[in-house]
């Protein structure tokens, strides 16, 4: 059983958030589809990334730290820009 119930709230936005960059990193990386994280029983978090399986032998049509850092960077300045509006 994953103890990741213990450790990550799910329902906290920002946790959520990354999750689902998680999710669509590796879906831009195979160039494919995905659904939003999952609470799943016995604590397990789910993320599908529809990913065809002759694309399971394909290398990935982008380099996925790249993909992850290009959303992470987003993702912060989406954060600044939010920030920087509420103080106005």
């Amino acid at each position: 059983m994953s103890e990741a119930r213990q450790h990550l709230n799910t329902s906290d936005e920002y946790v959520s958030d990354i999750l689902r960059l998680v999710a669509k990193a590796l879906a831009e990386v195979y160039g494919t589809s995905y659904d939003y994280p999952k609470d799943l029983p016995d604590g397990w978090i789910g993320i599908r990334v529809d990913i065809s399986p002759e694309r399971l032998t394909a290398k990935p049509i982008m380099p996925p730290d790249l993909t992850l850092n290009r959303l992470l960077n987003q993702f912060i300045n989406a954060q600044d820009t939010i920030n920087q509006l509420e103080h106005i």
